[in-house]
């Protein structure tokens, strides 16, 4: 059924419950900012606004559509009693995890009311250089001297490569000349170390990050010999903050709402009352390991 069809539905149900007396008068003293009181709850005026704003674009409309937007809120309300009613607040997974949801969701816009100052900004820039810095980065070659059926000359493919290389030979003029095979796995051009610690492993990468640049090494590998040549490095550098203001600015943002949140749930763990089974997980020892 249609959201216009329900609002039909709820504005005939509306007038019968009226004929019938359904509807009680409203009290004397009516609580100010309140549109109508559903067994004792409020729906306030400004959600009335924000349903005849989604419903019709505006919140002024017609007398009719007004009714017929506060019978729609009247009626969600009815379902959200009836629901918690018969207990879907306690089994249903799904509404749980929404309810969650929309928790996180107040105390993240409660916690980013204030737009943090230029000088909070620059001082968390400072406190947190490495986060905004340009990783080190290593342009590596490397040339494969693989002979399976004879390991010697496998070696001596090595030396000369290795000697060639030193020499700052082009490496395709040593791959042609020596007939090392020119690895294509590792890009030429200056890669994060991140990259080449993945491409290589934890040995092989510890080892070339060690060399300095123009030096050449050889390596032994199980079909024979490994030769790299470290053709520049850059280490890490920081990015000037007005080329990163944006990525701090959000980066502050996120910090600030996960300590928001985290501070609130250590708030409300600490107020509550719980109470462990023997057999459950003891806090205190998640608590111990996290400190």
């Amino acid at each position: 059924m249609g959201t216009r069809l329900l609002l039909r539905v709820g504005a005939t149900l509306g007038l019968v419950l009226v004929a019938v007396g359904a509807f009680v008068p409203a009290p004397r003293h009516f609580p100010p900012g309140t549109a109508a009181l559903v067994n004792g709850t409020s729906l306030p005026t400004s959600e009335l606004r924000l349903a005849l704003a989604r419903l019709y674009g505006s919140d002024t409309a017609s007398p009719e559509q007004r009714a017929e937007a506060l019978h729609y809120l009247i009626d969600q309300e009815l379902l959200v009693q009836r629901g918690v009613e018969i207990g879907l607040l306690e089994s249903d997974h799904t509404i749980r995890k929404s309810i969650a949801t929309a928790t996180i969701d107040a105390i993240v816009a409660e916690v980013l009311t204030q737009e943090p100052s230029e000088t909070a900004l620059r001082v968390f820039y400072a406190s947190h250089l490495s986060v905004f810095s340009l990783p080190a980065r290593l342009r590596l070659q490397q040339l494969l001297c693989h002979d399976a059926s004879n390991i010697e000359n496998a070696r001596v493919c090595a030396e000369h490569t290795h000697e060639a290389l030193t020499q700052r030979m082009e490496i395709a003029d040593v791959s042609e000349r020596f007939g090392a095979a020119l690895d294509t796995s590792l890009p030429d051009a200056l890669t994060p170390l991140a990259v080449v610690r993945r491409m290589l492993g934890p040995t092989l990468s510890a080892r070339v990050e060690a060399m300095q640049v123009g030096e050449v090494s050889i390596v032994p590998t199980d079909a024979g010999y490994a030769i790299f040549r470290v053709v520049d490095r850059q280490d890490e550098r920081p990015q000037p903050y007005e080329t990163v203001q944006s990525e701090v600015r959000a980066e502050y943002l996120r910090r600030r709402r996960d300590d928001g949140l985290q501070q609130a749930l250590d708030q409300w763990r600490g107020e509550a009352v719980l109470v462990l089974s023997p057999k459950a997980p003891q806090l205190s020892r998640l608590d111990e390991g996290e400190s």
